[in-house]
């Protein structure tokens, strides 16, 4: 059983844009200006670390500080960050030795996903060290948000992959097959250009699994879960109801594939995503309408999707509570009176018009 963010590493199948970086630690105290460091190494969840970074970033911002990222940071992997006058590149080894050099100038975050009043460059004028997960809109959205969408901008070659994936849907969208006398082996499979992107109304599916939430016990008693299956099927379901009239076409991804393609293997219109994790995202923020779980993944495809109005959901209840604008989430995570459930105020993880609804159980 996969546990997320651990398959990740620098064997991207793709050539990582070149950063400056920092080699030395007098290069900081020679430089001018503020600078914030954090650990980036407390997950390697990719929206884990989205939510750090857009955190972070837009509290430097707030100071005219600049956010210092170690060389290792995994977001490399999906985006550019090369604004030098906000964001600066360091040897985690550099970064290391600042953070320790500024232990008393650290703050250390327990709640995951609170807003704060932070006092900081109050000790130390030029460095802080923040640490958390800084799971909380009010540090970035709305004021930062147009920021933080160009910074998670995916790499041209996530984009293209992202893109050829459901161009290669509508191609088999439009397939026809030609001799239906012949035998399965003899038949011809062609194209007869009827189907168009714009024709097909593409269905995201996050599927979040794993050891992490289901087996981790640690945090299951923190308040993980996973949306149960039935979920997914009455969410496609209720959609199916809403466009009647939809060339509807699932796409399922997912950080248990194996499980994801055994579940949903009887099911008609469903393609499998092809990965890595950054490809994934791209294609679920293209898509129409999003099915999502619980966790970060979800949200950050969500909110990063293109669509003007998309069809988010991530509970479902019934079919006359849908419209255009509408975004819904699984009302029943975290656990209730679970440690996270005390920590978080949905209010300030949602989006306003994010709705909760209560099914499935």
């Amino acid at each position: 059983m996969p546990i997320s963010g651990n398959e990740a590493d620098f064997k991207q199948p793709w050539s990582l844009p070149e950063h400056k970086i920092v080699r030395s630690a007098n290069d900081f105290l020679n430089a001018e200006g503020r600078f914030l460091f954090s650990n980036f190494s407390l997950s390697k969840g990719l929206g884990n670390l989205m939510w750090q970074y857009a955190s972070l970033s837009s509290l430097a911002a707030d100071y005219k500080a600049k956010i210092v990222l170690p060389e290792s940071c995994l977001l490399r992997r999906a985006f550019n960050l090369s604004d030098e006058n906000r964001i600066v590149w360091a040897e985690d080894s550099v970064v290391k030795e600042m953070m320790k050099e500024l232990r008393n100038e650290t703050i250390n975050l327990k709640s995951c996903c609170s807003h704060p009043d932070l006092a900081v460059f109050v000790k130390n004028p030029k460095f802080q060290v923040v640490n958390g997960f800084f799971q909380n809109l009010n540090y970035f959205h709305p004021k930062y948000s147009r920021k933080i969408k160009n910074d998670f901008t995916f790499l041209k070659p996530i984009e293209e992959q992202a893109a050829k994936f459901l161009k290669g849907i509508m191609y088999v969208k439009s397939a026809v097959q030609v001799n239906n006398t012949a035998s399965d082996t003899d038949k011809t499979v062609i194209l007869d250009g009827s189907t168009s992107m714009s024709d097909i109304h593409y269905v995201g599916i996050h599927v979040r699994r794993g050891m992490d939430i289901l087996v981790n016990q640690n945090n299951v008693r923190h308040g993980h879960l996973a949306a149960p299956f039935d979920y997914y099927l009455q969410a496609m379901r209720d959609l199916s109801q809403v466009k009647v009239n939809e060339n509807l076409v699932y796409i399922v991804c997912s950080d248990d594939m194996n499980w994801s393609r055994k579940a949903f293997k009887n099911k008609e219109n469903i393609h499998f995503c092809p990965g890595p994790r950054e490809v994934d995202m791209a294609i679920l923020s293209r898509c129409d309408s999003l099915i999502g779980s619980t966790g970060t993944f979800t949200w950050w495809s969500a909110y990063l999707n293109r669509n003007k109005y998309p069809l988010v959901w991530v509970i479902i209840c019934s079919p006359q509570n849908m419209t255009s604008l509408q975004i819904s989430y699984y009302a029943h995570w975290p656990n209730p009176n679970s440690q996270m459930d005390k920590m978080i105020n949905k209010t300030e993880y949602f989006l306003p018009n994010w709705v909760s609804f209560k099914c499935c159980q």
